[in-house]
């Protein structure tokens, strides 16, 4: 972890942890679930050669703050907030980049971190330079809320989610952290118990099993109440997403990973009917494309950025 540049900022009241790494253009890095900043620690290290990188642990995860929901609530895990701003995640930012010195900036997502970009995009238009989604397809706000329930009989994938939701799998997970992400990130040794959260979900096609001491160090020390806040705002998303998101008009890409059990490739089969603009590419590899495929990626990244310089 010395090899790269942590700092921390206070933003409303919520402290925030993020590497600051390299010199030129600003890019920003979101993470997912159940990730933290050093999921793209190979992306840190190829594009601070040529962009200064900026990589948040997201709010809930990590060394940023984990606002307690049952004492709380959801509103700094929501996307936008009821007080009118237009979002406090997006806000905590933008916030961020600003304080950073960016007032332009390139941006790439993961999983949840993709849904974040999106939606920053859609908030920020005037921020971002371009962005590129990873496995999260773009996802328009629906005219009448739809429950985890009705969404797990059009997407049986998505069961995870509603258990993911249940305030008692926080303990089930603080409990089984290393078998957690043994079984997550395809060790030998099964997690119990997966089954009953994640349902069919296959097991890891990973070749190779990554080392995953960092994350299980820091999820055993923290728990997993904050980043399992994110899927128990379904509906408060939902409330507060009624108006106010314009289109997307950054220049855009969408990755698709072929073999992601989670956010399956068919999910993007609408992506051209709301994103007209928005070019599509994949690559071979499941949900955790940044290591499982790091130089690609890479390299992905790079050569769009390239392509639409300021």
């Amino acid at each position: 972890m010395d090899s790269f540049n942590h700092c921390y900022l206070t933003i409303r009241g919520l402290r925030y942890h993020y590497v600051d790494q390299g010199k030129g253009p600003f890019v920003l890095l979101c993470h997912g679930f159940p990730d933290l900043w050093y999921g793209w620690r190979h992306q840190i290290k190829h594009l601070s050669k040529q962009y200064r990188v900026i990589v948040p642990d997201m709010v809930g995860y990590g060394e940023t703050d984990q606002p307690n929901s049952l004492q709380e609530g959801l509103d700094r895990y929501t996307f936008k907030s009821v007080a009118g701003t237009k979002g406090l995640n997006f806000d905590d930012l933008v916030y961020l980049m600003e304080a950073v010195g960016a007032k332009k900036f390139y941006l790439v997502g993961h999983d949840w971190g993709g849904a974040v970009a999106w939606r920053l995009a859609q908030y920020y238009p005037d921020h971002i330079i371009s962005m590129i989604s990873l496995c999260t397809p773009y996802n328009p706000v629906n005219k009448s809320f739809i429950p985890i329930d009705d969404v797990v009989k059009m997407l049986p994938n998505f069961l995870y989610q509603k258990h993911l939701a249940d305030l008692k799998t926080d303990k089930l997970l603080d409990d089984n952290v290393e078998e957690f992400f043994n079984w997550m990130f395809g060790a030998p040794n099964k997690f119990a118990i997966a089954k009953s959260i994640f349902g069919d979900v296959p097991d890891s096609t990973m070749a190779f099993v990554p080392d995953m001491s960092y994350h299980k160090r820091v999820y055993a020390e923290k728990g997993f109440h904050g980043p399992l806040n994110w899927y128990r705002t379904r509906r408060a998303n939902w409330e507060k997403e009624q108006e106010g998101l314009g289109p997307v008009k950054s220049k855009c890409l969408f990755v698709i990973a072929e073999n992601d059990p989670y956010l399956v490739p068919a999910m993007a089969k609408k992506m051209k009917k709301h994103v007209p603009h928005c070019a599509i590419t994949s690559v071979k590899a499941g949900h955790w494309v940044m290591i499982e495929v790091p130089d690609q990626i890479s390299e992905i990244i790079t050569s769009f950025f390239a392509s639409s310089k300021l």
